[in-house]
């Protein structure tokens, strides 16, 4: 899942504001932690991922790589609107079965929640003052989130679907 895209806080660091750092240092430190627990939740599920990409998720990697040259006001709404679609996705359904119930408290916990809404508070900061050709920016890159989250997602379980079978 997230696993397999750069979409860490470490391309923001270098234009943001210092009164950022904080919370995009915070978030760079979970990151480890998360990959290092995707990685064994893969050995537990015995899955390797040492495989090539599907092009849906090349498409969105490949996407997060091109923020780097992109404005810090268009970083932090991309970065804000990944964050808030795993913390809503992994919310919303309500409560999950195991063994999904673990992927719901990591990302939907109150914790998870404050950390997303900081993301938000910040990528609206730099917003208002921003110029109306990066607004316009953002706001794309808002949607193209969105669009990569919902393909990532459709990928995800049409491959599990093709696979069960």
């Amino acid at each position: 899942m997230k696993y397999f895209f750069t979409n860490s806080p470490d391309f923001q660091i270098a234009s943001a504001p210092p009164q950022h750092f904080d919370v995009i240092l915070g978030g760079l430190a979970a990151l480890k932690d998360e990959l290092n627990w995707f990685k064994e939740k893969a050995t537990q599920r015995q899955l390797n991922l040492n495989i090539k990409k599907q092009p849906t998720c090349r498409e969105y990697c490949e996407y997060m790589h091109s923020l780097a040259d992109k404005p810090y006001p268009v970083q932090a709404t991309a970065f804000w609107a990944i964050e808030l679609a795993y913390n809503q996705g992994w919310q919303l359904p309500g409560k999950m079965p195991a063994p999904y119930d673990e992927f719901a408290q990591r990302w939907g916990n109150t914790d998870f929640t404050k950390y997303v809404k900081l993301l938000s508070q910040q990528a609206d900061e730099v917003l208002e003052t921003a110029q109306e050709d990066i607004q316009k920016q953002a706001e794309e890159s808002f949607l193209m989130v969105a669009k990569f989250e919902h393909n990532f997602w459709q990928m995800a379980f049409h491959t599990a679907q093709y696979e069960s079978k």
